[in-house]
């Protein structure tokens, strides 16, 4: 069940960049013991997609560093 919490989530994750769409997403989870588990599931997915950059904007700032040195 676990890997396909995860797998939800992330697909979940992948409607929105936007950090009030993804808390909107997250109060959405009814408050019983699925819920609340699928909550922190989802927040910690969420979480991880704010602190990594996606790989576009990674690779264009590499781009951007090497051609200004």
């Amino acid at each position: 069940m676990c890997a396909q919490v995860v797998e939800l989530c992330e697909r979940v994750a992948l409607l929105t960049r936007h950090h009030h769409n993804m808390l909107f997403i997250v109060s959405l989870m009814p408050l019983v013991e699925r819920g609340c588990y699928l909550r922190c599931v989802l927040s910690y997915v969420f979480l991880t997609q704010l602190i990594q950059p996606p790989p576009d904007i990674g690779s264009f700032l590499e781009i951007q560093v090497s051609t200004t040195k």
